[in-house]
C-alpha cells in the first residue's frame, strides 16, 4: 500500500512491494518554460543490495507515468524536480506507477496551486 506525504514543494509517495521498493519525491508545475528538469538521489534508506539505477530509465519512467496521470485527469503536469533514494530498486514501472500515483493523490492541491 502506498503511503503519500509533502514536503515543501515534493510530493512523495513511498511503495513496497515485498522486496521491491520505490520512495519517489516530484516537484511539479505545468508552466511551458520551466526550468531544467532536476534530478536529486537521496541518501539510502537501508542496506539493499540492489543494483544501480539508471537515471534516464528512471526519468523515462517517471515522464510515461505523468503522462498517463495527465491522460487520466484531463492535467498538463511536468516534472521540474526528482527526488530518489539512491538504493530504490531499479524496477522502473514502480517509479511509473509512482508517478501517476502522486498526481492521482495529490491533484485537487496540486490544481489549486496553479490558479
Amino acid at each position: 500500500m502506498p503511503r503519500f506525504h509533502k514536503q515543501g514543494e515534493h510530493y512523495f509517495v513511498s511503495y513496497v512491494t515485498g522486496p521491491r521498493h520505490v520512495h519517489l519525491g516530484l516537484k511539479l508545475d505545468t508552466n511551458k518554460h520551466s526550468r531544467e528538469l532536476k534530478l536529486f538521489a537521496q541518501p539510502a534508506l537501508g542496506q539493499c543490495n540492489h543494483d544501480s539505477l539508471d537515471t534516464i530509465k528512471l526519468q523515462n519512467a517517471v515522464f510515461e507515468g505523468i503522462k498517463r496521470a495527465n491522460a487520466a485527469h484531463g492535467t498538463k503536469f511536468k516534472a521540474a524536480e526528482i527526488l530518489y533514494k539512491s538504493d530504490d530498486s531499479p524496477e522502473y514501472v514502480l517509479f511509473s506507477i509512482c508517478a501517476k500515483l502522486i498526481i492521482d493523490h495529490f491533484k485537487e492541491e496540486l490544481l489549486s496551486q496553479d490558479t
